[in-house]
């Protein structure tokens, strides 16, 4: 009777034992669409896009730009197509932030999520002022995206410890 009791109870605590439901990291709360969206956009709002215009001005060739409804053909330094860029790059650092589970991804998503049904709303406007009726399907998928990220901002965000001083 040298062998242990198989009906003992476990030394380890359930929620230490692997496989067992515990927090999500901050990757695993990110759906699918929006990484394929978010390295998308990373491409080429934050690599791409500065390229291509680097490359225009070297090469003295007019940059056409297209995001979120607004667009702009002509030299990347007019203030339309810095607006434009300037969207671009801010949204690939915010999914930057996110895809890798910054502190402030989630944060900086909302804020440039909103910036962004501005932009859109603003680039419908101007169109209808224009006399064109001009429907960005954008906000929907914009819509479903801070929809996403208001679910899953409280399991962000950390908690502060008792101990540790706040920041």
């Amino acid at each position: 009777m040298n062998q242990p009791n198989p009906y003992a109870p476990p030394e380890a605590q359930v929620a230490d034992r692997p496989g067992t439901a515990g927090p999500k990291s901050r990757q695993q709360l990110v759906p699918l669409w929006i990484k394929i969206f978010g390295w998308l956009i990373m491409l080429t709002g934050g690599v791409a896009m500065p390229l291509i215009a680097v490359a225009c001005l070297v090469t003295g060739l007019p940059m056409t730009v297209s995001f979120l409804g607004l667009a702009h053909h002509g030299f990347p330094w007019h203030p339309m197509g810095l607006l434009v860029m300037g969207l671009a790059l801010a949204h690939a650092v915010a999914a930057y932030g996110l895809l890798f589970g910054k502190d402030w991804g989630v944060r900086v998503c909302l804020a440039v999520g909103f910036i962004g049904v501005l932009a859109c709303l603003g680039g419908m406007v101007y169109g209808f002022v224009q006399g064109q009726v001009n429907v960005r399907l954008e906000l929907v998928l914009q819509a479903l995206f801070l929809r996403r990220l208001d679910k899953i901002q409280p399991d962000w965000t950390p908690t502060p410890t008792p101990d540790a001083p706040a920041a």
